[in-house]
């Protein structure tokens, strides 16, 4: 969700650069715009604060299955672990063991949880 949200804003970005003033106000007329600031500000919150894009949108929730809920769940187990992350899939990638990797970890049975939530995850984008 967080790739999504990050394209989806350069998307927005790109888009209202190369688009002529006059023509985003066409058709708003009695709206004020916010400007360029409020909206990267905009764009900046709800790429970093889960809670407000929740908050958003409360109808969507974690599936009980499949690529998308591996996806959260390595995205959620990912953030304890963000500081030695770099260590740790270097170990992996020298000893292709998800058990010796996450042994050299701070906390092994965090980095072994998400090690195993991330092999699912390539193992969906693999399958397809």
């Amino acid at each position: 969700m967080q790739t999504q949200l990050a394209r989806a804003t350069r998307a927005l970005q790109d888009l209202h650069h190369n688009m002529p003033y006059r023509l985003l106000l066409a058709g708003s007329r009695g709206i004020v715009l916010p400007g360029d600031t409020r909206l990267l500000e905009l764009a900046r919150a709800l790429q970093q604060d889960q809670q407000l894009v929740q908050a958003l949108c409360p109808d969507v929730g974690v599936p009980e299955s499949g690529g998308l809920k591996d996806l959260i769940q390595a995205l959620e187990l990912f953030r304890p672990l963000a500081g030695e992350l770099e260590a740790l899939n270097k170990v992996l990638r020298r000893t292709r063991s998800l058990e010796q990797a996450a042994g050299a970890a701070a906390d092994p049975a965090a980095a072994l949880a998400y090690l195993h939530a991330a092999d699912r995850v390539i193992q969906v984008d693999d399958f397809e």
